[in-house]
């Protein structure tokens, strides 16, 4: 941004009136979801000051002082990224801070291709990038000029309210790294809706783009914009956050990554969006104490619940949640028009993972897979109905797995969506769920047990009553393949009719990343601390890359399944077309084809199902200086 700002016609300026100014928002103070919410201006003015001096300065609704709307002035301004402290030296405090670009741990971008909207070729289309950083911003990049320049500007960015206050602990800097305030951590997704499939997005077609992120770590909220042109100030479409008394009692920390699908309970189907209740974290209103899951092991409050959504509305379509006064199966008096339920009494931990969504050949979501932080992992059926009363009835949350107690050395978290594989074997037809345990809250942990698990759910057709009434499988039901590197092993023929378990046998080793199946073959990545490290220390530890059968678990080639991929925390592989990324960096993943030739750090042949290249998240030589 300062970059944009420093070499270009742009300026930071007190106001986005101000001639070529940044434009900086701020969410309005009343939404009325599903409809088109103008953005309020975050300009440095005595009126906006007024307005926003409770957000900023935490007033608790005192009336502010002249020195309050000063300071509150002073806030919105450094918010917008002028340089009042004279952070550069240059005795200037009009122009931009030395750096204005926060961090962006876990919001990844989210690119979106509109085609010739706004007067772009067909070369050169018109792509916007959408991310959050922990300053608390939500920003839209533009990705080239309308006449082919490199570009890189920010064209829009607005603060959720839910986090001003973080803008005077941003601006004095003096707290410790360990409390850390987050802002817009949540990664985007999209809901685009090209009418004529001609790959352009156009207001004649009636063409749509939703953008929807949650704030992770930052707060207890899920936004939805309205992005259709991308000229124009995008609105807020709706927002969801945390209630008393509401359809959303139970969200936690908005982690869970939201999916976007179809359902159907109609003679048509439903755009939606579905999430889990989040994750119960963080620290107490003084920032004094941990809380949640972040303290122990115990049951939560908070986070424990799976929710369906309208997507252009926001308003509950159906969600499933622990209620401790009702038995499992109850129905609270939903509608349509209201929100389903359906109470289950053994969701008692807190749901930080994405759901993983199976769709039918309608293109529906008819089934939801997810894992919780006591180990257990969740079954949701969503099969199609054709009215919106069946709903209540027919659709229902079960326990397919408990793998995780209470307990220093058993207390297995998901935090991350499991990779479902629709297959079979001997036995017949499955729906096999791969999923990785690891404390993504506390990365060097070494106290518990994790494993890569394969689970095998042969009731594949959704709705299926037999669902309610199985005993959920535990971790001696599934066969431990871990010995089993090459399959000659003694005592590897058992049979894995219920799935397989790999020990991440490492001190503390973990999965922090979701599993990637290709082909029948598995790849995913775990993460190992180093000895003696601390929550926050400086050691990096060391990530790995595991090949393995979906089979049965053993390795695919070299009979070597772990590899060393160098230090810090891997992401996951992930695919792009026709190839796979695989995380690399210090990897000598030697001869993986069996031609006798080693392949070192080179790509991967593409005999293992697909073109496979190595993604560093460093860069060697220069990062470890």
């Amino acid at each position: 941004i300062n970059g944009f700002i420093e070499g270009g016609s742009a300026v930071i300026g007190e106001t986005n009136a101000t001639t070529n100014a940044r434009q900086v928002y701020v969410e309005p103070a009343s939404i009325t979801n599903g409809s088109a919410n103008t953005f309020d201006d975050f300009d440095g003015d005595a009126t906006t000051a007024a307005a926003l001096a409770d957000d900023l300065l935490s007033l608790g609704g005192v009336t502010p002082t002249a020195q309050n709307l000063l300071d509150a002035e002073e806030l919105i301004e450094w918010g917008r990224g002028l340089d009042l402290d004279d952070e550069d030296g240059d005795t200037d405090i009009d122009d931009p801070r030395p750096w204005i670009m926060a961090d962006a741990i876990h919001s990844r971008p989210l690119a979106i291709n509109y085609g010739t909207a706004g007067g772009y070729p067909e070369s050169d289309p018109n792509i916007r990038i959408f991310m959050g950083t922990n300053d608390g911003l939500f920003h839209i990049f533009e990705n080239t000029t309308a006449a082919g320049g490199e570009s890189g500007a920010e064209i829009f960015t607005f603060y959720p309210r839910d986090v001003l206050g973080n803008i005077t602990l941003h601006r004095d800097n003096v707290q410790s790294s360990q409390k850390m305030r987050y802002g817009v951590d949540g990664p985007a997704v999209s809901l685009v809706v090209d009418n004529d499939g001609d790959g352009n997005i156009e207001a004649s077609d009636s063409d749509e783009v939703y953008v929807y992120f949650g704030m992770r770590r930052g707060g207890y909220s899920y936004y939805a914009l309205d992005v259709s042109n991308p000229s124009a100030t995008p609105t807020l479409k709706w927002k969801i956050t945390q209630t008393t008394g509401g359809d959303f009692d139970e969200l936690g920390l908005t982690f869970s990554k939201p999916v976007v699908g179809k359902v159907k309970f109609g003679s048509t189907s439903t755009d939606v969006l579905v999430f889990a209740g989040g994750y119960n974290g963080g620290w107490d209103s003084t920032y004094t104490n941990r809380v949640g899951k972040d303290l122990g092991d115990s049951d939560d409050t908070i986070g424990n619940a799976v929710y369906i959504v309208n997507a252009r509305t926001g308003a509950l379509i159906w969600k499933a949640y622990w209620d401790g006064s009702a038995a499992t199966g109850s129905e609270n008096n939903g509608s349509a028009a209201t929100g389903f339920s359906y109470q289950h009494s053994d969701m008692v931990d807190s749901i930080p993972s994405a759901v993983t969504a199976l769709e039918n050949l309608s293109g529906n979501i008819h089934r939801l897979y997810v894992g919780d932080t006591g180990g257990a992992v969740w079954r949701v059926d969503l099969p199609e109905v054709s009215t919106a009363a069946e709903v209540e009835t027919k659709w229902f949350i079960t326990k397919f797995a408990e793998l995780g107690t209470d307990g220093a050395a058993t207390d297995r978290r998901f935090f991350h969506e499991p990779d479902v594989v629709e297959t079979y074997d001997s036995t017949g037809s499955y729906d096999g769920v791969l999923l990785n345990t690891g404390n993504r809250a506390d990365p060097t942990e070494t106290d518990v047990t994790n494993y890569l698990l394969y689970l095998k759910d042969r009731l594949t057709v959704s709705g299926d009553s037999d669902v309610k009434s199985r005993t959920p499988l535990v971790l001696t039901d599934i066969p431990d393949q871990t010995p089993c590197v090459n399959g000659s092993e003694a005592g590897c023929s058992v049979s894995i009719v219920n799935g397989w378990r790999i020990e991440l046998e490492g001190n503390g080793e973990k999965g922090l990343s979701s599993p990637l199946t290709d082909a029948g073959r598995v790849f995913f990545t775990t993460f190992e601390p180093a000895s003696g490290a601390s929550v926050c220390g400086v050691e990096e530890g060391e990530g790995y890359v595991y090949l393995v059968n979906l089979s049965d678990g053993t390795a695919i080639v070299n009979d070597k399944r772990k590899y060393d991929i160098g230090p810090g925390i891997p992401p996951g592989a992930i695919t792009l077309g026709d190839a796979i990324f695989l995380p690399g960096g210090g990897a000598d993943f030697g001869d993986l084809d069996g031609d006798g030739i080693d392949d070192g750090r080179s790509k991967l042949p593409a005999s293992l199902g697909k073109n496979l290249w190595l993604m560093y998240w460093r860069e060697p030589g220069i990062d470890e200086l």
